[in-house]
Order: structure tokens, then sequence, then C-alpha cells
């Protein structure tokens, strides 16, 4: 787990023409090439699943799944701000491109009983599109109660069906703090801590990273 300070991160993301959601993808990304740095592997560019919510203003408490999944591409060999704006261009177009609902709330009707048949499991074992995926959840903007005590912080987590992919990421945003979870298979992923450390570096680049004028 990381956090970092979000008005600060936001900002950093600006200058260089990108959001916060941008550059916690090009932050991800570099620890990811650090830890395989240290094993002696290099990959590339990296392949990232983000989900996107399908639903739009104004559809009330309307139920069941509307999310998408989006693929971006994140480079490697650039500076941490022009990786930023290439992440950035990328998720603009790909949101631009994405109109009506999501397959799954169209094709829901097939995915399930594939599903049932173990359809899904084997497609997650076998998957070639992307590396790890991350979901970012926006969370309060102030701090909030419970039972009269004040949250003082939030942790994200999630447990899902990960296939062939070793590591993801959860991150929450909450009361101008935002966390990233790593989750991790041990099986094969076993230097969580080279990966946290690798990330709270990537994020502190990011954060003091001066603007490139365009």
């Amino acid at each position: 787990m990381v956090r970092a300070d979000l008005a600060a991160l936001r900002a950093a993301a600006h200058r260089h023409g990108a959001t916060a959601n941008d550059a916690i993808l090009v932050a991800v990304a570099g620890a990811l090439h650090q830890v395989l740095k240290t094993r002696g592997e290099h990959v590339g560019t990296l392949v990232m699943t983000v989900p996107v919510s399908g639903r739009r203003p104004g559809r009330g408490a309307a139920l069941g799944n509307m999310v998408s999944p989006m693929l971006v591409a994140v480079p490697d060999r650039r500076r941490p701000g022009q990786r930023m704006a290439r992440v950035a261009a990328q998720v603009r177009a790909h949101k631009a491109a994405a109109s009506g609902p999501p397959p799954i709330a169209v094709l829901g009707w097939l995915f399930r009983p594939l599903a049932a048949l173990g359809g899904y499991h084997w497609y997650m074992n076998h998957q070639r599109r992307f590396h790890t995926l991350v979901s970012h959840m926006r969370g309060p903007a102030g701090p909030v109660t419970f039972g009269g005590a004040e949250i003082t912080s939030a942790i994200p987590a999630g447990v899902a069906e990960g296939g062939n992919i070793t590591v993801y990421f959860e991150v929450l945003s909450y009361a101008g703090t935002l966390t990233l979870t790593a989750i991790t298979d041990p099986s094969y992923f076993p230097d969580p801590g080279t990966l946290t450390g690798a990330l709270r570096r990537e994020l502190d680049q990011i954060i003091h990273q001066p603007a490139v004028p365009r």
C-alpha cells in the first residue's frame, strides 16, 4: 500500500495536460518496469485495463453492471511528463470512441451462461490482451464518520478472478489522500515490498516533475 497527496498529484498531471488517473497509470507502469529490471526482464510497453463506468447522468438508480474495460498502453522510454501526455491522449480517444451501453450490459444473456460453464475462468487464464488492471474509485472529498468516530484513512482492496494477472491495483481517493493497494499473487510475484518502494518513487518523481512548455 502506498499513499500520495491527491492535490499534488492532480496538479502535476494538469501541468502536462493529463489527469490524476493518467498519472496513476504512468506511476504503476514505471513501478512495474523497475521490478522487472531487478529481475533482468523487460517488456517494453505495458498494457493496462481500466474499468470505466458506462452510466450517464440522469439515469437515476438503474441497477446492473454498467462497466466496460478500457485498454491503455503505457510507454516506458520517455520522461514522466511525456508519458502522461501520451496516456492522456489515449484515454481521451478511447472515451470519445466508446458510445452506448457496455458490452456486458448488452450481451449479459451470453456472458452469464459462459461464466457458469467456466468460460470466464478459462479466458482469464489464457488472455494476452493486458498485463495488469488498475481500478480507481473516487471516495469522499472530506472526512466522514462511522458511529460518531471520524474515519482517518481508507484502504481499497478487491478480491476477483486474477487469471494469469499476477498483480493488480486498487486505488481510492479519500479526504485528499490517494491510496494505492497492490494485490499480488505470492506464487508468481514474491516481492511486493520492491513494488511498493518503486511505486512510491514513481509518484514522487511525477509530483516533482517540472512542466515542459508546449
